[in-house]
């Protein structure tokens, strides 16, 4: 069975080496240039995880987040940033957040952990949860 994840990330050349190397390990991926396009490709496609850069235009990664959990709480999330600001980042919004580098091993072993790993994670709290949450309230 081939996993499918939605990659957000406003900067062509790293949504095209993501998906490169994302497709090389085996998944399928499916691209959007803002939070706005990971949304709707979530609601139009059935995915098992959303991969989203933090700083996009229309709509930031944590809103993506936001809204994707509201109606898909199970659903995996991993923020990608360069931000370091979100080191360490902890949120009912994301499963984990990851630093942006040309070195995609944390990032492909967080897929691995996130989709086959059958620990529990942030992603399994109910959608009133998640959106009742102060860690919520998103301004990009």
């Amino acid at each position: 069975m081939t996993h499918t994840i939605v990659f957000a990330d406003n900067e062509r050349s790293i949504r095209r080496f993501c998906k490169h190397e994302l497709e090389a390990a085996g998944y399928r991926v499916l691209l959007a240039e803002d939070g706005v396009e990971a949304v709707d490709i979530v609601d139009a496609f059935s995915v098992d995880l959303v991969i989203l850069d933090e700083h996009m235009p229309r709509c930031c990664g944590l809103e993506a987040a936001k809204r994707i959990k509201q109606w898909y709480p199970a659903l995996p999330v991993i923020l990608f940033t360069a931000d370091a600001d979100y080191e360490g980042f902890n949120s009912p919004l994301v499963d984990v957040a990851i630093n942006k580098s040309e070195d995609l091993s944390a990032l492909k072993a967080s897929v691995v952990k996130l989709l086959f790993d059958s620990s529990p994670t942030n992603c399994d709290s109910d959608a009133t949860q998640v959106s009742e949450s102060p860690a919520t309230e998103v301004a990009c």
